[in-house]
Order: C-alpha cells, then sequence, then structure tokens
C-alpha cells in the first residue's frame, strides 16, 4: 500500500546525439520525481516511485503495481527530465500518458491522477482534451506544486488556493495564478538519489569507455531574449544553489554512487562567473577524479575562467552560436561576435576541452543562400561545429507567437507547432526542401569537421595528448561517419 505513487512513464527510445559521446539510449534519472520524493519523505507522507522508463516495464506490469500499491495519489511526468527545455512534441508522447491515465482510472475510479511536465505547463487545456480522465495539472517547476497539492488531495480540501495548478470542477477546467518562481534553490537541495536505482542510470561514454555519470542541476533561469528558447519551465530569472549545496550533492554522488562524470544541466552555467570560479577552487581542492561538461554563452565566458573549469575537471562545453548571419542573430535576438568564437574555441583546445559549436536550420531568415554564407564563415573560422538542428516552435515562446501571427500556426496545437517547426518565415517552400537543405548542411559541416581534424597539425595535438591509438580509432570513425557506413551508433 502507498498514499501516492509516482510514475515515470516508458518513453521511447532514442539516439540521443546531443549527449557527449553520443548514440546511445541511455537515460538520466528522473530528477524530477527524487525532488519530489525526498520532500514528500520530509513531510512523512508514504509513496512509492516505479520508474518504468529505466526497468522498460509494459502497460501490464504497471496495472499490476496499480493493484499492488492501490494508490490515493498517482503522478505522472509527461517528458524525461533532462528534455523539459526541449521536450518531444509528437503524439507518441501524449498517447504515453493518456494511456496511462486511462489505465489508472479503470482500476482505481477514486484515486486522483496528476500530471508533471512542460505539455500541461504550454497547452492545459490542449492536455484535458487528450486525457479527459485527468484531475490535476502541475504548471511550472513541479516540486514544491506537486507536494503542496498531495497533501492537499490526501486531505480532501479544496484545490482553489494552490498557485500553479489546472484542474477539473464540476466538470469545467479552472486555472490558479502562476507560481512564483522558487528562489532559493537551496531549500530543494540535491535530490532524493536513494529512492533511485542509481546503478541502472550511471553510464557515460567517454574516449571509448564506459564511464558512470548523471546530470546535475546547479541554477536554473536564463536572463537572454532568444526567440526560440522554451522558458515557460524555469523562466528569465537566474537562480541559483550555494556553492556548499552543490558540494554536498558532488561529494554524494563520488563518493557513495562512485560518479565519474557529471554534466550540469544549467540553462547557462556561466552566467555569475565568481560562481564558478568558486565552485571550480572546491572542485580543486577535492582532487577528484571526476570529468564535467556544461552549456553556456560565448560572450560569458574568458580565457582564465576557461582555464580554471579545465583544471577543475571540465572536459566540454557546448556554445549555442546557432547562426553566424548577422541580420538573423538580430532577428532571434542572439547578438555573437564572430571573432569572440574563434577565440573561445582557441581558448578551450589550448586547454584540451573540447567547444562543441552548436547550430540550428530553420531561423526566421534561413535558406539556402544562409547555408552557404554560413559555411563561409566556419570554413574561415577553423572551429568545430556540431550537426545542425531543426529549429523547434514550442508553445508561449517569441517564435511561436511571430509564426502564429504570420499565419504558419493556425491552432494552440503541439501538431501545428511540428508543421511549422523548420519552416516558418524562412524561404524554403516545404518540409522536402527543408529537410534536403538539412541534408545537404549537415554533410558540409561534416566533412568541414572532418578536414579540420584531418589536418596535420591536429593529429600532432591529438597524438601529444592522447596517443597513436585514439588517433587512428577515432579518424577511422570519421572516415565510416563522413561515407554514411556508421549510420546511427
Amino acid at each position: 500500500m502507498a498514499d501516492v505513487l509516482l510514475l515515470n512513464p516508458k518513453f521511447p527510445l532514442g539516439k540521443q546525439k546531443w549527449i557527449i559521446g553520443g548514440g546511445s539510449n541511455r537515460m538520466y534519472p528522473p530528477l524530477d520525481m527524487a525532488w519530489i520524493c525526498k520532500i514528500l519523505e520530509k513531510e512523512k507522507i508514504n509513496f512509492k516511485l516505479i520508474d518504468a522508463n529505466i526497468n522498460r516495464y509494459s502497460f501490464e506490469q504497471i496495472e499490476s503495481f496499480l493493484k499492488e500499491y492501490d494508490p490515493k495519489v498517482v503522478l505522472l511526468t509527461s517528458e524525461l527530465y533532462e528534455q523539459y527545455r526541449c521536450f518531444a512534441l509528437r503524439d507518441e508522447r501524449l498517447s504515453i500518458h493518456r494511456r496511462l491515465i486511462k489505465l489508472t482510472k479503470k482500476i482505481l475510479p477514486k484515486s486522483k491522477v496528476i500530471l508533471i511536465g512542460p505539455h500541461g505547463t504550454v497547452l492545459p487545456n490542449l492536455i484535458f482534451q487528450y486525457s479527459p480522465d485527468l484531475d490535476v495539472i502541475v504548471r511550472g517547476e513541479p516540486e514544491m506544486i506537486s507536494v503542496e497539492l498531495i497533501k492537499t488531495l490526501l486531505k480532501n480540501k479544496t484545490l482553489r488556493k494552490i498557485d500553479g495548478i489546472s484542474f477539473k470542477e464540476n466538470n469545467k477546467i479552472k486555472h490558479n495564478k502562476e507560481r512564483q518562481l522558487l528562489l532559493e534553490l537551496d531549500k530543494l537541495s540535491y535530490p532524493g538519489y536513494h529512492v533511485l536505482e542509481m546503478d541502472k542510470y550511471l553510464f557515460y561514454r567517454k574516449k571509448n569507455s564506459n564511464v558512470r555519470s548523471t546530470i546535475l542541476m546547479s541554477s536554473r533561469g536564463c536572463l537572454f531574449q532568444c526567440i526560440y528558447c522554451f522558458k515557460k519551465f524555469m523562466g528569465n530569472k537566474f537562480r541559483t544553489r550555494s556553492i556548499k549545496d552543490i558540494m554536498k550533492e558532488i561529494d554524494l554522488l563520488y563518493k557513495q554512487y562512485k560518479v565519474e562524470h557529471i554534466s550540469f544541466y544549467d540553462d547557462n552555467f556561466t552566467t555569475d562567473k565568481q560562481r564558478i570560479i568558486d565552485l571550480c577552487r572546491e572542485l580543486k581542492k577535492r582532487k577528484y577524479k571526476l570529468t564535467w561538461d556544461a552549456e553556456t554563452r560565448i560572450e560569458i565566458v574568458d580565457e582564465a575562467l576557461i582555464k580554471l573549469m579545465a583544471e577543475a575537471g571540465c572536459i566540454n562545453i557546448l556554445f549555442g552560436i546557432e547562426s553566424l548571419i548577422p541580420a538573423i542573430q538580430k532577428t532571434i535576438k542572439k547578438f555573437i561576435d564572430i571573432k569572440k568564437i574563434n577565440k573561445v574555441a582557441k581558448w578551450c583546445e589550448r586547454y584540451d576541452v573540447f567547444p562543441c559549436m552548436a547550430t540550428q536550420l530553420g531561423l526566421p531568415g534561413d535558406s539556402w543562400e544562409t547555408i552557404k554564407r554560413n559555411l563561409k564563415v566556419m570554413k574561415k573560422l577553423d572551429i568545430p561545429i556540431a550537426p545542425p538542428l531543426i529549429t523547434t516552435i514550442y508553445p508561449t515562446t517569441q517564435l511561436y507567437n511571430a509564426a502564429k501571427n504570420a499565419g504558419f500556426i493556425q491552432n494552440d496545437s503541439f501538431e501545428d507547432c511540428i508543421k511549422a517547426s523548420g519552416l516558418a518565415m524562412t524561404k524554403f517552400k516545404d518540409r522536402k526542401e527543408y529537410f534536403s537543405a538539412l541534408k545537404y548542411y549537415h554533410t558540409k559541416i561534416a566533412r568541414l569537421n572532418f578536414k579540420r581534424n584531418a589536418s596535420s597539425k591536429n593529429i600532432i595535438k591529438k597524438l601529444e595528448r592522447h596517443g597513436l591509438k585514439y588517433v587512428l580509432m577515432h579518424g577511422f570513425r570519421m572516415l565510416k561517419k563522413l561515407f554514411g557506413v556508421l549510420g546511427n551508433e
């Protein structure tokens, strides 16, 4: 028996190429669920967490869990935690939780079903339409709201006073006001890892070897105004955890769970430069055999900071450069000094940090001509460029509103977002032309990267750093990728 059952659904496996080392069907721990469990534990609420995703449980197995634990409240998530910022729009995601909600209500008609995650946060009316058996949607940061909601449901009290939820009352959908962002993240602290089967998640490919790794959130929110970014979840206000609290989590992960690599899951890791300096100093003091990576922006790093990050174990930094066309940069509100891109890449390589420069195709104004202009600049820069991503249009973003005003989105639906993504306000006439352009762009970038890595200067660097075996192995893999033999790993 359990008063509350938290269920992480079984999502389709996918090739998550954005993970460093790439190409693995790996899964990160559901930190949203682990945070909620930790707070429920403090509140002395009886709960059970079922991770159907990592265990690949079938619907029949989930049905048996529902019968076994007979919960009063069932909490589901609509998306993997690490993909909250770039969530899947396709119906297969929605159909999973729709089926689970229907199953729960069939077995336990009196139980209340809660849905957390980005889908209900942006389009709650649509989610209720998809899943008429759903009782409550948590909008935005789920941890504190979910616990307050669960306590209220268990006491059978009114939901009208809980900010940040949408619910049904007398067959009508009610939307309570937005919840204030959690400003003091130390109140949340780190997730309840003890409720997770951590050994099942700790896998990471680095230099062709298996390394135990996980993700860690040290801050939330982004101060910048890029029109395509989905910020409804974490907001525009930059909020941080204390260095002391972050180091408690790192100590736990390293000592108890033997984690060897951490991916910092922050919007812009180096927003507060002094915070990163302090964190790196603490990491250096520990002398852990620990590597890590992070995401940030070109304009908020300098050489001294990159050097310190490298000394503290950083091996990879993801920078979003998106487009190198000034007119497009102006449109998307992301102004980047091209000279600074080159400097940052050189600084990273100087200290053996891989600079991953992320690009997109499908931004307003994109065309065959902008692809060629981007490639021309990339060639001059001589820096490693990541394969272009499809510009995805998420509800509530500035790009979504622009696409809607321009007539590319007719209805507030995920289906319309999918149809408009990559095409809205570009010069590609249809999806066939767009994907032809994307393939061309992808191939050209791959060739630029190959030529760069195959240069005598870079081969010598890699020989000095990694040895002959590494260079021969990775050179062969690059050749196979370039000529399409390897395909999806």
